[in-house]
């Protein structure tokens, strides 16, 4: 089988080399993360946590709904009996 010599580069190639260029020619910044800017990077991401945890429990909230209408209505109606009974034993 012959190799052709003209060989178009892929797009995948192409991207991976100007990374590599983009990073490997980069100038130091002879900079320095102090105290606060760490402070802010952990919050940033206990933050971005609560907030991928709070949208999927809402997500899943909404779809479990949509699947079993009926058994969360009556269990929210047998709440306040179960409330009743047990305040008046």
């Amino acid at each position: 089988m012959k190799t052709n010599p003209r060989a178009r580069f892929h797009l995948s190639d192409v991207l991976f080399l100007l990374i590599i260029s983009y990073f490997g020619l980069a100038a130091p910044a002879h900079a320095y993360f102090d105290i606060g800017t760490g402070a802010f990077m952990m919050q940033m991401a206990v933050a971005f946590v609560a907030s991928v945890w709070l949208s999927m429990k809402t997500g899943w909230i909404k779809v479990d709904r949509k699947l079993n209408p009926k058994e969360k209505t009556a269990d929210k109606a047998a709440e306040p009996e179960a409330a009743e009974a047990e305040s008046q034993s």
